[in-house]
């Protein structure tokens, strides 16, 4: 018996779905896009996106999904605390737990860009440059 496994190729743009190009969140008659909820969710996702470098993998675009509409939940829930309305403890510890989980596993992962990471190691090693400072000379002198 042989073991075959089942590789999927990852369709072109003209095959794929407006959720699967980027054009839209939602599919189409899910929602018109003018609930306040809505337009919230798209604030945070943009934010949370723009956070990652712009550029996230499936994974940290879903992940993202997750931590928006999670962040939604929260904000509501905090809402009607504020006003004076009963919330269930229990349920919001769950959502803000699941939301930093959320926000911890969007961190890039071994193979993936990481956008913020690389601008840190660029903004040092041009200042080291700037300063005449070389790690390499610095370690052959010590030695």
């Amino acid at each position: 018996m042989t073991n075959t496994r089942l590789v999927l190729a990852v369709p072109k743009p003209q095959g794929r779905t407006r959720q699967g190009n980027g054009v839209a969140i939602f599919p189409p008659g899910i929602t018109d896009g003018r609930s306040s909820r809505y337009k919230r969710f798209k604030e945070i996702l943009a934010q949370l996106l723009k956070d990652i470098g712009g550029h996230p993998s499936e994974r940290q675009f879903h992940l993202a999904r997750c931590a928006a509409q999670l962040s939604v939940f929260a904000e509501f829930m905090e809402a009607q605390f504020a006003a004076g309305t009963p919330i269930d403890q229990i349920e919001f510890c769950t959502i803000t737990n699941a939301l930093q989980r959320a926000l911890a596993d969007m961190r890039p992962i071994r193979g993936e860009h990481d956008p913020v990471a690389m601008a840190g190691l660029m903004a040092t090693a041009e200042s080291m440059c700037r300063a005449g400072n070389n790690a390499y000379d610095k370690t052959s002198e010590e030695a």
